[in-house]
Formats: structure tokens, sequence, C-alpha cells
């Protein structure tokens, strides 16, 4: 690409020797041939500098410098005999977008680093750029704001990394929204407010004091529901290591009333607890029954069996997960009955209201 100005074209080489003349120091041909190598790369760059000053002094961008006597003459290599001229100037000023014309010391430092990261030499963007070039590439490769400090550009690639699309979050804030990830929460505070929301689901209470979560487990245990909120666990061992004693009996569900219960949660149960629109997870059912206390007496394991006769029965119909790779893991798995060979994970859902013999046993 050329930089132009009226009719006259000057290739980026060109300019870099225009520029070398921009100033009271002029440079020797050995001065410039070794600029001209160090910013193009190019071994053999003495020839390239004498055409381009050819080149340039044929288009009145430069002028040559009358001899100086040999009185004048300094120690070392001589400066070659060529000076700026006005037009020169103002060719620089055009190829940089400036007022006047620079000089060699500006163009080396400022203006060629801030034309090679794709800012206008002189605004603001290449003042700031210049001090931190580190930085300023590092924010416009990660496409991140201007005044990002490293510390804030590795932050916001962890909650970029774990989906969050905040910029900007404090580590307490980090930490209650890992927890209600984890928890399954979508009210997010603080982790305390976090863990409290999550229990007061799982027991079903309305706070989250000790006496209120003390009397909502009491209830669990005596309704046979221990650690019902533990996917698929079986019920635990009371204080001291004692079972659930034979004297507490468990409140027995006819097959009818789980079906009717199963087919009224159905309907209720969101996306997340389906694949497609007639497929429910058999633990999304789960959730929602034992929510609503309509499996008092059940454990996720008796649910599951319970559901087996359902079938036999006619009562419900059930299907396997054919395209797990397709699925939410945790829920194949929690969800998944075991059944003389046969294996289910989702409950069908009865469309247009079909009820009755149409509740047929479905394995696949």
């Amino acid at each position: 690409m050329n930089s132009k100005r009226d009719d006259v074209s000057i290739s980026r080489a060109e300019l870099v020797v225009l520029a070398r003349f921009s100033g009271s120091k002029k440079p020797s041909e050995e001065e410039l041939s070794a600029e001209l190598q160090r910013l193009t790369g190019e071994v053999k760059s003495a020839p390239g500098a004498r055409n381009a000053l050819e080149a340039l002094a044929g288009r009145g961008l430069l002028v040559r410098d009358p001899p100086k006597k040999k009185s004048q003459a300094k120690a070392g290599a001589p400066a070659l005999p060529y000076r700026l001229t006005p037009a020169g100037g103002s060719a620089l000023c055009s190829a940089f977008g400036l007022s006047s014309a620079p000089t060699w010391t500006q163009v080396r430092n400022e203006h060629l680093p801030s034309l090679g990261l794709g800012l206008s030499p002189g605004s603001a963007a290449a003042s700031e750029a210049r001090s931190s070039v580190t930085m300023t590439m590092v924010r416009m490769k990660l496409k991140m704001p201007k005044d990002s400090s490293l510390t804030e550009i590795c932050d916001s690639l962890l909650f970029r990394k774990l989906g969050f699309k905040m910029s900007k979050i404090t580590l307490a804030e980090l930490r209650a929204r890992l927890l209600a990830d984890a928890l399954d929460v979508s009210e997010i505070t603080t982790a305390k407010n976090v863990a409290e929301s999550a229990v007061k689901s799982w027991l079903a209470t309305d706070d989250a004091t000790k006496q209120s979560l003390s009397a909502a487990l009491a209830r669990d245990w005596v309704s046979g529901q221990v650690n019902h909120w533990l996917d698929g666990a079986a019920p635990a061992a009371v204080a001291g290591g004692a079972k659930v004693p034979d004297s507490v009996p468990l409140v027995a569900v006819s097959l009818d009333t789980l079906a009717d219960a199963v087919h009224e949660a159905l309907p209720l149960i969101g996306s997340d607890g389906r694949y497609g629109s007639e497929k429910v997870f058999v633990s999304a059912v789960w959730h929602g029954l034992a929510k609503e206390r309509r499996v008092a007496g059940m454990t996720f394991d008796s649910f599951k069996r319970s559901l087996v006769q359902a079938m036999r029965a006619g009562k419900v119909r059930l299907a396997r997960a054919d395209l797990i790779g397709a699925m939410d893991a945790k829920l194949v798995s929690d969800s998944e009955i075991l059944d003389n060979g046969s294996t289910f994970h989702f409950v069908l859902e009865q469309k247009n209201g079909a009820q009755g013999a149409d509740r047929r046993n479905h394995v696949r």
C-alpha cells in the first residue's frame, strides 16, 4: 500500500527514506542503508536507498545540496547531500495525517509503531498504546477494554471460561455464582443466601432458621423421606447410626394414586427436565412430586420400583434413552431404572388427554 498526496505516490520504504531527512541531522549512506535493512529486512539495502533518494529527488520531495568544500567536511562518514523540500514536508504530513512535518525521531519512535498497530499517528489511542505496547497488543488480541489491567483480563478470561457474561465480578460474587450453579439456584446474592435458598427448596420450608429446618427434617423422617433431596440416595441412618425403626410405618401409595400424581405432574415440568416434547426424565418427575409432597412414604428408589409396577399395570408408559450422547449425562444417570434386563429413563407424557387403556406398557 502506498501513501498518497495529490499526484505524488510514495512507497513505505520511500516514506522511511524521506522521513530520515526530516530534522537537523542528516544520515550517511551507511546509516540510511542500515535503517532500511532494520525496517524492511532486506540485506542488500544500499542500492535500494540510492534508488529511493533519486526517485524522491526526481519528484521534488528532496533536493540535493551543493557539494561542500573540503574545509567544511567533518570527520567520519559523510552525510548524504540531501534535504527535505516544502513539498517533501507536506508529503510527510499527508502520509502520517499530521498538521506539521514530524522529525525522524518522532517517526521512528512514535508514528511507525502506531501504524504497525493500525492506529492513527498522533491520536489519543496511539499515545496510550505507546505507554505499554505489550498490554495494548494483548487487549487487542483478546478484545478487552482499553483500560483493562492484566489481572482484570485474566479474571475476564476465567469468567468467560466458566460461562459468565459479566466482564467484572468480585471474588465473593464468583463464589456465589459457582455455588448457585452447583446447587441449581437461580436467585444469586451471596454464597450464604444461595445455600439457604437451596436448603429451603429441598425441605419445602419458608425460612432457613435452625428451628424451621429441624422441623422439616423431622417431618421427612416421620414420613419416610429421609434425604429425599439426595439424588437416588437410600434412606439415611438416624442419629447414633440406628436405622429407621420398624415401628414407624412408611405411608403406602397406591399405583392408581401414583399414576394420577405422575400424569398431573408431567405437564408442569419444563424443558430442562425433558428430551423432546413427550419424554420426561424420571428424576424430574420425582423432584416435581417430592416438592409438592405427593410421594410421602417413598424414597427415590421405591418411586422407581413403583413406576415399573405402574407400567406393568398399564397405568404409565416408560421409555429408554437411546441417544445418550446428546443428553444431560447427570439426568440420564439419575433417571436410570434397571428392571430384569430392561432399562428406562423417561416417563412418556400422554397427549390429547388419553387415559385408561391408552396407558400401555412402552418398552424400548
